[in-house]
């Protein structure tokens, strides 16, 4: 199917200066003051644009070429996708002197309109990533941003909504570059799909990224503001009927909605959405099992619903004030609410037979065929006795989260140097209760078993970074320090009904507190040549962890100091081929329920 794609022109600034024969600069954004990565940099002759020479920026938007014109004046130019091309006639004089800036006016003008037919997935390689376009993912529009990694290459989720990244459920989730540290499943299914504008795969992250995530990261980044004035983009989905209901108590509802509105000028980004998502799908469970001991057979067959019901509320606002061209500020917010319903609502026919002749066993294999076959248990031997009941289960989960963040960059006169403070608070509630009642069959009356279970897990992290970028010959030199705490506390209540009551029970109740920081330097270089790009660095950690137990009351404490180091290699073969190897140190961080030492009904 054809697609039309709409491109806009932005300002754009160089800075080129040579030095020991080799022409240097960098590429950036006028008004954000951002660099633009892999922009294109060409040498032509200025009198037929004929190409002598050129080269690609990096992923600092900085660029070299390795050996000066042999002859001057020359026309230097630089390009990239959604930018106007911006040109600079330099006589050898200039090109060897003090830098060259350029000022140019902003390119409002629309070009005109593209069509681009095929359905080819649109990704770029980078030297410790892999970065998707979310835009070529239509049929995720209406969902979350885990129905848009559903669509990605290394990335399976699961029927119960489980992630994994190459296998691995170990991996580390960023939000515009922020990690969270939450359950990753409870932000991705409050994100709506229609605010996601990129998604990267950090494979093997360098040192200045969190070592946690055994699988690497996963980056989305959200929408913004792209051209100056209002924006307002809005979303409204609603699913038909269910073709099957499966015989579900209540009918299935499918509908969702959200509205993002921007605001941009010279000085000002502001940013809002909220949306709403109503997401049912019923289920039919059937199961049967048998076993043989001696001469007794027990056969036990089931069916029932198996449905869940979501419900997801979420709001986001970001608000970004630029003074001036050297330094930026931003806050960001963002918080939901998610509530999951799961029922399962199982008859099961318990049946004991005694076999009469021991010797004559039956083939269990055959016997589950035969079910399968009429839908009855076996009728061999002599019944000892006969038990159905109808088993209700409610089980609620709860994901109410919210998170706070604070940057400010500050931005050097050569572009070579940026200085860079943030600050992030998450808050998360997890847990809910679960309702298992067991009653007599057909009448319903009589109250079998009763059990009841709730758990609750809040976290509170907070997180404060220092960053400093500077060139380093021509290499870029990357450093920084980090400060986490965390704080997760676990209450797990169980309940069993008896005669006096409900009572609760000690096997399974129980409480824990874990209380986590972690201080971190790092330092990383990386840069590159027309073919090869590189980076190293290294991490080291001084990690202090926690865990209290309400029963028996015991503390555990570990610290320990670490390293973690990583490496990346980007070699260009030719066109469209590349060679890249990588290495990263990495670790999972436990969560207060896989840590409980006690099971889960």
């Amino acid at each position: 199917m054809p697609r039309t794609l709409h491109f806009f022109l932005l300002l754009l600034s160089a800075a080129v200066y040579a030095q020991g024969g080799t022409l240097r600069g960098v590429v950036l954004d006028a008004t954000s003051g951002a660099p633009v990565e892999f922009a294109t940099i060409s040498v032509l002759d200025p009198t037929d644009s004929t190409l002598l020479s050129g080269g690609a920026a990096g992923g600092n938007g900085e660029w070299e070429l390795a050996s000066s014109p042999s002859s001057y004046p020359i026309l230097l130019r630089a390009s990239f996708i959604g930018y106007e091309p911006t040109y600079r006639k330099l006589t050898e004089g200039e090109a060897t002197g003090s830098p060259i800036r350029f000022h140019l006016r902003t390119a409002a003008q629309l070009l005109r309109e593209v069509e681009v037919t095929g359905k080819a997935l649109t990704d770029v390689h980078r030297l410790d990533r892999q970065a998707f376009d979310a835009e070529q993912f239509r049929n995720a529009q209406g969902g979350t941003a885990t129905d848009v990694l559903r669509n990605l290459p290394a990335v399976s989720v699961g029927a119960l909504g489980e992630i994994s990244v190459r296998g691995s459920t170990g991996f580390l989730l960023m939000v515009d570059g922020k990690p969270v540290q939450t359950d990753p499943a409870t932000v991705l299914d409050q994100l709506p799909a229609n605010a996601i504008t990129k998604v990267e795969l950090i494979t093997t992250p360098g040192a200045k990224y969190d070592p946690d995530g055994q699988a690497g990261i996963i980056n989305i980044t959200t929408t913004g503001a792209d051209l100056r004035g209002w924006s307002v983009t809005g979303n409204l989905n609603y699913g038909l009927p269910a073709v099957r209901d499966f015989g579900s108590a209540a009918p299935q509802r499918r509908y969702a909605a959200d509205v993002g509105v921007n605001y941009r000028d010279a000085r000002w980004d502001v940013g809002a959405g909220l949306s709403y998502q109503r997401e049912d799908d019923g289920g039919l469970r059937v199961g049967y099992v048998n076993t043989l001991l001696g001469n007794r057979l027990t056969e036990l067959p089931s069916v029932g619903e198996r449905s869940h019901d979501r419900e997801n509320y979420s709001g986001r606002l970001s608000v970004g004030y630029t003074p001036d061209r050297h330094q930026g500020l931003r806050a960001n917010l963002f918080a939901g609410k998610r509530t999951v319903f799961r029922t399962a609502d199982i008859l099961y026919r318990n049946q004991r037979r005694a076999l009469v002749d021991p010797a004559a066993l039956p083939d269990l294999e055959a016997l589950y065929d035969d079910f399968l076959a009429t839908g009855e248990v076996s009728d061999r031997g002599e019944e000892l006795d006969r038990r159905t009941f109808f088993n209700e289960n409610l089980r609620v989960r709860r994901g109410d989260f919210f998170i706070a963040s604070l940057d400010y960059e500050r931005r050097w006169d050569d572009g070579d140097r940026a200085l860079s403070v943030s600050s992030l608070y998450e808050s998360t509630l997890l847990g809910g209760p679960t309702d298992n009642l067991i009653l007599d069959y057909p009448e319903l009356s009589d109250t079998l078993q009763y059990q009841y279970n709730t758990n609750d897990n809040p976290l509170d992290g907070y997180r404060f970074n220092v960053d400093y970028r500077s060139r380093l010959g021509a290499a870029t030199w990357e450093s920084g320090y980090q400060f986490r705490y965390l704080r997760h506390p676990g209450d797990f209540l169980y309940l069993d009904r008896t005669d006096e009551g409900l009572v609760i029970n000690p096997e399974f109740t129980n409480g824990i507190l874990l209380r986590r920081d972690v201080h971190s330097l790092y330092s990383q270089l990386s840069g590159g040549t027309e073919r090869l790009e590189y980076s190293a660095g290294l991490r080291l950690e001084y990690f202090d962890r926690s865990v209290a137990l309400d029963r028996p009351d015991t503390t555990y404490r570990l610290d320990r100091l670490s390293l973690y180091p990583s490496a990346n290699l980007k070699y260009a073969l030719a066109e469209g081929w590349s060679l890249k190897a990588g290495y990263s140190r990495r670790i999972d961080r436990t969560t207060t329920f896989k840590m409980t030492p006690f099971p889960e009904r």
